[in-house]
């Protein structure tokens, strides 16, 4: 009974671990985002109030702007793949697959493929199996 309740605590401290580490790489990538926007703008700012043509000056805004929206989408589909890897796994654990077969389909490490079990597992209410790392 001990061993259940030492078992439940572990997998409670370790999701809550993994979804402060998710938190904190989104708010990395996100700071990382905002910097890069703001460098983009005053490069922009500074394009249009440098002297010549307005129609120069049009053309390297929308340059710019589209430099700048082609960022943000490949920030956003890098997300993306986080959330499509996510979705994978807990695709490839219902057909069931272990760890091991996930880490390998997915290309990362046995250990990452348990910490995303586990996580599937957790966030659908599922009791986790006896994870061992």
């Amino acid at each position: 009974m001990i061993f259940f309740a030492t078992a439940t605590v572990t997998a409670s401290v370790l999701t809550a671990g993994i979804c402060l580490l998710l938190y904190l790489i989104n708010r990395r990538a996100l700071k990382q985002i905002r910097g890069r926007v703001d460098a983009l703008a005053f490069a922009l700012e500074e394009l249009g109030s440098q002297a010549g043509p307005a129609e120069d000056s049009r053309q390297d805004q929308a340059f710019l702007k589209k430099r700048l929206s082609d960022r943000f989408e490949s920030m956003q589909d890098r997300q993306a793949d986080v959330s499509g890897k996510y979705r994978h796994v807990v695709q490839l654990e219902r057909s069931g697959l272990g760890a091991d077969e996930i880490s390998e389909i997915l290309e990362v490490s046995h250990q990452e493929a348990e910490q995303m079990l586990l996580l599937a597992r957790s966030s659908r209410g599922v009791k986790n199996k006896d994870v061992s790392c």
